[in-house]
């Protein structure tokens, strides 16, 4: 968990994931608007996944944290 929670600041809210992955995934998303996704791949070759409009191939075995900074405007 340290490797996602250092994404994670306080008072940041959950997030609802839906998908084929989602068992695989939790999000939050930070009181500032960056979201962060920890992402684990069960599986023994690369998944791609998409996640607002984005996309990232995980390696296969693997525990993947993304950051999403907040866009302009939004």
């Amino acid at each position: 968990l340290k490797q996602a929670s250092m994404f994670m600041k306080r008072g940041a809210k959950v997030l609802r994931i839906g998908g084929r992955m989602s068992g695989n995934c939790f999000g939050m998303q930070n009181p500032d608007g960056t979201i962060a996704l920890m992402l684990r791949n069960p599986f023994p070759y690369p998944k791609k996944v998409c996640f607002l409009g984005e996309s990232a191939e995980l390696a296969s075995d693997s525990v993947t944290t993304l950051l999403f900074e907040k866009a302009d405007g939004e």
